[in-house]
């Protein structure tokens, strides 16, 4: 038996948080009286206005069925704790779609936890022109502060051939290039 593995193509690079938003990414600041641009960190907050978003440029992964997304996240300030959202587009962004997937768990603390999401490719699949949106999970609660921002699609097997296998059971491990196994 031998070994099947790839590399992992880096899709998004490590958006260190805070500063200038990568080239053709964009952000939408639904609370007028502070600012998603925090310097070291990004900050997604809500208010009766408008709920904060920050939306990327274009990422060409039509030859990807999902993506591995890390990002390191915290709450700020007072209330109920919430997640943050990630919602998908293969069109552009004129359309979005928040996945049953899609929602990082609520983060409790102020200290920086990394989260990471599988992002299966939409119904037709991922296209040339697919971008990614982060909001705030809800209309209340904490903000939101990210760091750190990277994506890889992991390189896949075209096929995986057993062959003389002798047993009635047998425990398959397996790593895809992005860090994670089972």
């Amino acid at each position: 038996m031998g070994n099947v593995w790839g590399q992992a193509t880096t899709v998004i690079s490590n958006v260190a948080g805070g500063g200038t938003l990568p080239t053709n990414w964009t952000s939408s600041n639904g609370n007028a009286t502070d600012v998603i641009d925090k310097t070291s960190y990004y900050l997604l907050e809500t208010t009766g206005s408008g709920i904060d978003q920050i939306t990327t440029g274009n990422y060409d992964l039509s030859t990807y069925s999902y993506i591995i997304l890390n990002v390191n996240i915290n709450s700020f300030g007072s209330g109920t704790h919430r997640a943050l959202k990630i919602e998908v587009s293969s069109a552009a962004g004129s359309t979005f779609t928040a996945l049953a997937t899609s929602y990082l768990t609520s983060v409790t603390t102020t200290s920086y936890v990394t989260q990471k999401l599988v992002i299966v490719a939409p119904s037709g699949g991922f296209t040339t022109t697919t971008k990614f949106r982060f909001s705030h999970s809800n209309s209340t609660g904490r903000g939101i502060r990210l760091q750190n921002i990277n994506a890889n699609a992991p390189t896949q097997a075209s096929s995986v051939t057993f062959s003389s296998v002798a047993t009635t059971s047998f425990t398959l491990n397996w790593t895809d290039g992005s860090n994670l196994s089972s």
